[in-house]
C-alpha cells in the first residue's frame, strides 16, 4: 500500500520574532515535517529571529509586509495569489491573523482552515470582537488554549459552539529534561553559582502583561537572611530597560541574560521557575521548567490553573500577592525534597498530559476532518 500523501499546509502569524507563539510554530512546523507534511510559513506584518531560525532550518518563510491600518486589500490579494501558487491545502492561523486566513483562504479554495487563539490582550476592543465574530464563520476549526480562553470566546465572542475545540499546547519532553543531579551541579558551576545559592528562574518575553518587575521587587526586598537568593531572566522585550535600572540595585543578585538559544540547559540551573504574569494563555515556558522536573510558582491566572495543579505538581498564587509568592519561594528553598517531589510529578505530568505527539495529534484530526 502506497504512504498517505500529506497535505500541503501554511502557518500564518503576523510576525515571528521571539515568543512562545513563535516557539510553538518553530516546534511543529518539525515535527510536522518530519511526518511528511509540506510546510510552509508566512508572516505579515514583520519577520525578526524566529523567521530567521525557520529559514535557515531550511522551512520556506515569507513576509508579505502588511501596511498599517485596519484592512491591507493589496495584502489579501498578494495571500490569495499565495495560497494558489503554492497550492495550500490548509491553513492553520495564529492571533492575530483570522480575518486575513478566513478571507484569502476562501477566495482561494483552502480545504481547511484552523485557526489558533493564544491568548488575550483584554479588555478586548469592540473592533476586536467583531473581528473575531464574524470570521470565525468562516473558519473550519477555531482552537483556544485553555478553557478560559474558551469560555472567554463561546461567551463574548461568540464563536459557533461547532467550531470550538480546546487544546492546550504540547511541550517537547525529550528537549526538556532533567540533565541529573551531577549535570546540573555541573551546569550551576560552569554559570557561577554556588550549592548555596537558591535560583530563582524565569523566561518569557519582556513585556508588561509578563510582570517581571515584581519578581525584581521581590528580590530587591529581601535582606540576606541565611538563603542566598538569585533571580535569573531569559528574555527580550521592551521592559528590558526598566528591568536593567531596577537590577542596577544588586547586580551581584540579579542577572539578565537577554535572548537565549540554551534555555533547556538553564532550566537545569534553576532551582526555582517563576512567572507572574497578569494574564496569560497557556505558558509553553511553565510547561519546559515542568517537563525539566523543575517546582514552578506561577500566578492563577488563565490557562496556568490548567496546567499547574497547586500542591501536586506546582504552586500557585492570587496575582501580585507578594508575600503568598515570598512564603511558598521560601517553602521551596528551605526542602530540596519538596522541589523533588513536586519536580516529578510535574514531570509525569506533562508526559501524560502534554507532550508534543498527544498534541499534534489533535491538530492532524482538525486538518484532516
Amino acid at each position: 500500500m502506497a504512504p498517505r500523501r500529506m497535505p500541503t499546509l501554511l502557518h500564518m502569524a503576523l510576525w515571528l520574532d521571539y515568543g512562545g507563539l513563535e516557539n510553538i510554530i518553530h516546534t511543529f512546523s518539525h515535527v510536522l515535517r518530519a511526518k511528511g507534511y509540506q510546510v510552509k510559513i508566512v508572516a505579515l506584518e514583520r519577520d525578526g529571529r524566529t523567521f530567521d531560525r525557520l529559514r535557515q532550518d531550511g522551512f520556506p518563510v515569507r513576509l508579505l509586509g502588511r501596511r498599517p491600518g485596519k484592512f491591507d486589500p493589496r495584502l489579501l490579494a498578494r495571500l490569495v495569489r499565495f495560497l494558489r501558487e503554492e497550492r495550500i491545502e490548509v491553513i492553520h492561523s495564529h492571533s492575530g491573523c483570522i480575518m486575513y486566513a478566513a478571507l484569502a483562504g476562501k477566495l482561494a479554495g483552502v480545504r481547511r482552515i484552523v485557526h489558533t487563539e493564544h491568548g488575550r490582550y483584554l479588555p478586548d476592543s469592540r473592533g476586536r470582537i467583531w473581528e473575531d465574530r464574524i470570521f470565525s464563520r468562516l473558519i473550519d476549526s477555531y482552537v483556544c488554549v485553555s478553557a478560559d480562553l474558551e469560555r472567554y470566546m463561546r461567551g463574548i465572542i461568540r464563536v459557533p459552539a461547532s467550531k470550538l475545540a480546546t487544546i492546550i499546547n504540547g511541550v517537547d519532553t525529550r528537549r526538556y529534561r532533567s540533565y541529573g543531579e551531577d549535570g546540573r551541579a555541573a551546569l550551576r558551576r560552569q554559570h557561577g553559582y554556588g550549592p548555596d545559592e537558591v535560583v530563582v528562574g524565569t523566561v518569557c518575553r519582556l513585556i508588561p502583561k509578563k510582570n517581571v518587575e515584581f519578581l525584581l521587587d521581590w528580590l530587591l526586598s529581601r535582606r540576606e537572611d541565611g538563603r542566598r537568593y538569585r533571580l535569573a531572566v531569559i528574555g527580550d522585550g521592551p521592559s528590558l530597560p526598566r528591568l536593567q535600572k531596577m537590577a542596577a540595585a544588586r547586580p551581584e543578585a540579579i542577572r539578565l541574560l537577554g535572548m537565549r538559544s540554551d534555555v533547556a540547559d538553564w532550566m537545569n540551573v534553576f532551582d526555582v521557575f517563576a512567572l507572574p504574569s497578569l494574564t496569560e494563555g497557556t505558558s509553553l515556558t511553565i510547561m519546559e521548567a515542568m517537563a525539566s522536573e523543575l517546582p514552578v510558582v506561577v500566578s492563577e491566572v488563565g490557562g496556568n490553573k490548567e496546567i499547574v495543579t497547586h500542591e501536586r505538581t506546582g504552586f500557585l498564587y492570587p496575582v501580585n500577592d507578594m508575600a503568598a509568592y515570598s512564603g511558598l519561594v521560601d517553602r521551596l528553598a528551605a526542602s530540596p525534597g519538596l522541589r523533588r517531589e513536586l519536580g516529578a510529578r510535574a514531570r509525569q505530568d506533562m508526559e501524560a498530559r502534554f507532550s508534543m505527539n498527544a498534541v499534534l495529534g489533535r491538530y492532524e484530526a482538525l486538518y484532516a476532518a
